[in-house]
């Protein structure tokens, strides 16, 4: 052990602002290089991507960072089976059903969706579905765009809580398995393509009121930054617990 004098210890305001600026370039450039079109994902939650294609606004710096520790993580799963080299955050935009999609990962031939998790509890597999449904979302439409029933979903928890000992938090990562029936595949399939036909029409007539609301976490002020000028009836002007989900 180094036996440390008092030491000065400032923040660094200018350094963190300047990285900021860096982290926002970075994810700016990527977005420049997004084709053109209705992507997957636009479809998880379409009125936060109407407000995004028709007000576009620079990202909020707490996103900022998100979006960074995914992206860390995407590149090391890509490319864990392969020498050190290029950067890249998925395997490739694909087209379907005039939907544009990008898998993070190919695995035997399934869609893999990969995400991060700051949850310190492993999530109960009964309720994973509707506690987390973004997540499934977005995997069962590239099940559908890719015309299979089997896919994946990887997360990794950044702090997961152990369940033994001395209740440490360490990272690990779970995968997970998911199928569909025959049934439920053309089910979703109606719902992607309904889904892909009310934000078309949205982006045509520049009116977002067929679109449904966004997830209530991602909704409101402080929250989105299409608040103000999306002002959703039933949640606008009213205390949280007053709202229509």
């Amino acid at each position: 052990m180094i036996r440390l004098p008092k030491l000065d210890i400032t923040r660094d305001e200018l350094a963190e602002a300047k990285l900021v600026v860096k982290a926002q370039a970075w994810q700016e450039a990527e977005e420049r290089q997004r084709l053109e079109g209705l992507h997957a994902s636009d479809l998880v939650d379409p009125r936060l991507a109407y407000w995004q294609w028709a007000d576009p606004k620079e990202t909020p710096e707490r996103t900022i960072w998100f979006f960074l520790v995914g992206k860390v993580l995407h590149h090391f799963v890509l490319h864990m089976d392969q020498p050190i080299g290029g950067m890249v955050a998925d395997e490739g935009t694909k087209e379907a059903l005039g939907i544009l999609y990008s898998p993070d990962k190919n695995v035997d031939g399934r869609p893999t969706e990969l995400k991060t998790s700051r949850a310190q509890t492993e999530p109960d597999l009964d309720s994973f579905q509707d506690d987390q449904s973004h997540y499934f979302e977005q995997l069962v439409t590239y099940l559908v765009l890719e015309n299979t029933m089997i896919g994946y979903l990887w997360i990794f928890f950044i702090s997961l809580r152990e369940r033994e000992g001395y209740g440490r938090t360490n990272p690990a990562m779970r995968c997970y398995k998911v199928s569909l029936t025959e049934e439920q595949f053309y089910q979703i399939e109606a719902e992607v393509l309904a889904a892909r036909d009310r934000l078309l029409w949205a982006k045509e007539h520049r009116n977002p009121s067929r679109l449904e609301y966004c997830r209530s976490w991602k909704c409101g002020d402080g929250r989105c930054s299409y608040w103000e000028v999306c002002r959703p009836i039933g949640r606008y002007g009213l205390q949280r617990k007053e709202w229509q989900i």
